[in-house]
């Protein structure tokens, strides 16, 4: 039934009194309703000003651009139209131009590139194009160049089939972008092109990428799916790895719970697991020899790690700011370690230093500031209390004490403790007839005993989370193992 003037009148005035009747009257003063405003402009190089009204860059919203640009235009889009959110240059060509008037004081800006800097959002003045959701990319277009798009608040980008190279940071910082394919076109990626783009929930990579970047993903949450044809790179469960998987390169900050690193991985490479605060546990096979810089910065969830007995290097702030780390064991194979590795660990309750001689420390900064050295127990191999004591940095210790570290050395090394870490059960493996065992805590405290016989499965379900010493005493002698709780 249609409405007259009058009835459609009090219907809504009905309406809006409803509203004013629920919402505050200050919230609706505050509500500001921003019109999408769309203009298109066929423009020569350098032109973009003379084709925009003092009130087309206010207002301006959707921006779509024929003929030519050149780096100016970018500057123009970037720093005069406020309201800008989305460029379509689909039909425009970008122009090569070199001068001081693009988006840096000077540069070479190639034609068919995304300049430099090209929308780059700098929080610390302001400037730059934090607003742009959406870009179209011209048809022809080889290169997107370094910070092009970095900290803008992109939705989504398709990047066209032509382009060969992503510089550094391009993408860096675009928290809101979603997926992330990259086409075959595309064959080297620069350091940090997408890092910190944690919304996104994808990563593909082609078959054709030979070259990716230091950091190129750190800090992104899409799981990395590499094209089985890739000479240089591979995936396993959403994480990258080198070809041959001797190297871990990242672990998306999506991963959760714990996480086990294949068996033939040798390098856990820097800023590999920056981040991932969901991970509770990491796993490393004996194959790791070194332990690159920043490896677990920001793993503020992770309670429990384990470094093998290959490993010789922890690199600089290796485990920095992991806060919720409470024991960790050093072994004696480890002969080097990087300033501020285990910087702000200020849960760390035990430390476990299996080296006779204490690593020197001298030219590492800050080692374990942060680390409350009067409640955290160093433990060292006896008879190295009073080296440990003289040692740079390893001396704020207020407790240094005794106990056998060096487990993973002892005899009948086919005794196993698994799964470790453990959830609810655990079993020993190995044994010939029954043996007592017993579960304590760093302490000393016995937490957990019995007597079990092989591969019977021990419940563990009211043992708090945390380390825990295992003896093994049968009537062949004791074996100790290390067990994690989580």
């Amino acid at each position: 039934m249609a409405l007259n003037n009058s009835q459609y009148t009090f219907k809504t005035f009905r309406f809006m009194k409803k509203i004013l009747l629920i919402i505050p009257l200050a919230l609706l003063m505050s509500i500001q309703l921003t019109a999408q405003v769309a203009k298109t402009v066929n423009c020569t190089a350098g032109g973009l000003h003379t084709r925009l009204t003092r009130s087309d860059l206010e207002t301006v919203t959707d921006l779509t651009i024929t003929g030519s640009v050149d780096a100016r235009d970018f500057v123009i889009m970037r720093d005069s139209m406020t309201s800008l959110a989305s460029v379509d240059l689909s039909s425009c060509t970008i122009m090569a131009y070199t001068g001081t008037e693009g988006p840096e004081d000077y540069g070479v800006y190639p034609a068919n590139a995304i300049p430099e800097f090209a929308f780059y959002y700098n929080p610390s003045s302001g400037s730059g194009k934090q607003s742009l959701k959406s870009f179209t990319f011209p048809s022809v277009i080889t290169a997107i160049s370094t910070n092009a798009f970095r900290g803008t608040g992109l939705l989504s980008v398709t990047i066209p089939s032509t382009v060969t190279s992503i510089g550094d940071a391009s993408f860096s910082l675009c928290t809101k972008l979603t997926a992330i394919n990259i086409p075959s076109s595309v064959t080297s990626i620069g350091r940090y092109a997408f890092s910190d783009c944690i919304g996104s929930n994808s990563i593909n990579i082609s078959a054709m990428l030979t070259s990716i970047g230091d950091f190129a993903f750190t800090n992104c949450s899409g799981l990395i799916q590499v094209d089985a044809g890739n000479p240089n790179y591979s995936s396993l469960e959403g994480v990258l790895y080198d070809k041959a998987k001797t190297k871990l390169i990242t672990c998306p900050i999506s991963k959760t719970g714990t996480l086990t690193i294949p068996s033939l991985v040798t390098t856990i490479g820097n800023t590999s697991f920056y981040g991932c605060t969901g991970l509770i546990s990491v796993l490393i096979p004996t194959s790791v020899k070194t332990i690159e810089e920043s490896a677990f910065m920001y793993c503020t969830g992770l309670y429990s790690v384990n470094i093998p007995s290959l490993v010789t290097t922890l690199g600089a702030g290796a485990f920095q700011f992991c806060t919720g780390l409470t024991s960790v064991t050093i072994p004696s194979s480890v002969t080097a370690i990087g300033g501020v590795a285990f910087y702000q660990c200020s849960k760390l309750t035990s430390i476990f230093a299996n080296s006779i001689t204490p690593v020197d420390l001298t030219s590492s900064a800050s080692v374990f500031a942060g680390v409350n050295t009067t409640t955290c127990t160093l433990y060292v191999p006896t008879g190295s209390n009073s080296a440990y004591q003289a040692a740079n940095q390893w001396q704020d210790f207020v407790n240094i004490s005794n106990v056998v570290t060096n487990t993973t050395t002892l005899s009948r090394e086919y005794i196993k403790l698994y799964p470790n870490p453990v959830k609810d059960n655990f079993t020993v493996s190995g044994l010939e007839g029954m043996a007592s065992v017993t579960v304590s805590d760093l302490n000393g405290k016995t937490i957990l005993a019995g007597q079990y016989g092989g591969n019977e499965r021990i419940n563990a379900s009211s043992v708090p989370k945390g380390w825990y010493i295992v003896k093994v005493k049968d009537h062949t002698g004791v074996v100790v193992r290390k067990m994690i709780k989580e």
